[in-house]
């Protein structure tokens, strides 16, 4: 006979696993959003340029741009980063709770496997680009690949970071 849903899942938190099993996914969570944050608003949004004409023909001509576009973008990257976030989370979640249903080893080696791979897949900041001239001062080398952030709330010229994902190496003088 099966046993109720409400008691699996009593015996979830009784053996020390699902506790496992929350914080690996609460771990992968962290990653999940700091890395979309980091990666959505100039590699994905910005990239978008014929949406973005589309909509400059709907905005009334008396309108200043700003007040038409922040808020768009605004909403396009909450959407945007909410979506990534929770669908890659709740994946995570599934994988994670088909490991939690096998023995404890597999389910520690699952969880370390996940902890060493976001800690070296982890965004590093490597170098950033000043505004009017740019000083060279990367730190690192990237064995991984890079992408370019650029904080979205500044309007004006302002600091852009490219982060290494992958193996970071101290740069070379």
């Amino acid at each position: 006979m099966a046993e109720p849903k409400r008691l699996r899942s009593a015996s979830m938190w009784k053996d020390g696993k699902g506790v496992l099993l929350i914080a690996t996914t609460v771990a992968a969570f962290v990653f999940v959003i700091r890395f979309w944050f980091l990666f959505l608003p100039v590699n994905v949004l910005s990239k978008l340029s014929f949406p973005w004409q589309w909509l400059s023909r709907l905005r009334p001509h008396r309108m200043p741009s700003s007040t038409f576009f922040v808020p768009i973008i605004f909403l396009l990257l909450l959407f945007s980063l909410t979506v990534t976030t929770g669908i890659s989370t709740y994946l995570f979640y599934r994988l994670a709770r088909v490991f939690w249903k096998r023995s404890w080893p597999i389910v520690i080696v699952f969880m370390i496997v996940c902890l060493t791979l976001g800690w070296l897949l982890w965004p590093t900041a490597c170098d950033t680009h000043e505004s009017f001239t740019d000083i060279p001062n990367r730190i690192c080398d990237c064995s991984g690949f890079t992408f370019a952030f650029y904080p979205p709330w500044v309007l004006a010229d302002g600091t852009s970071t490219d982060y290494c994902v992958g193996w970071e190496r101290p740069a070379q003088p």
